[in-house]
């Protein structure tokens, strides 16, 4: 359980650092902090939403949407498995935290046999 609950956490972390190395490719400036704005916004979301799982997942959705088509990402097969899927499987990862923690019940409660 522990496991699922920091898996997307740890790896929107990672998806930040990765993203952060290439504000290296600037140079320190203004430039050096417009190009690490995506990773503090992982960073922000990963901290903000710390503990409701589901808030999560749909912040990472939105995200997920917008820089697919603001980029678009789509047209291209290796931009789409570089930017795209790693905000989707997150996304996929916060739920599956929150069916979990839930333990996969429904709020509405299931009809018992007499």
């Amino acid at each position: 359980m522990a496991v699922l609950f920091y898996a997307p956490r740890v790896l929107a972390i990672l998806l930040a650092v990765f993203y952060g190395l290439f504000a290296f490719d600037t140079p320190l400036g203004a430039g050096f902090l417009v190009h690490l704005i995506p990773s503090l916004l992982i960073v922000a979301c990963v901290a903000a939403f710390w503990k409701y799982d589901l808030a999560a997942c749909i912040a990472f959705l939105i995200i997920d949407v917008a820089v697919t088509v603001y980029y678009s990402t789509w047209a291209s097969a290796s931009h789409f498995l570089l930017i795209t899927v790693p905000y989707s499987l997150i996304c996929l990862l916060y739920l599956a935290s929150y069916l979990a923690h839930r333990g996969g019940r429904t709020s509405t409660p299931s009809p018992t046999p007499e």
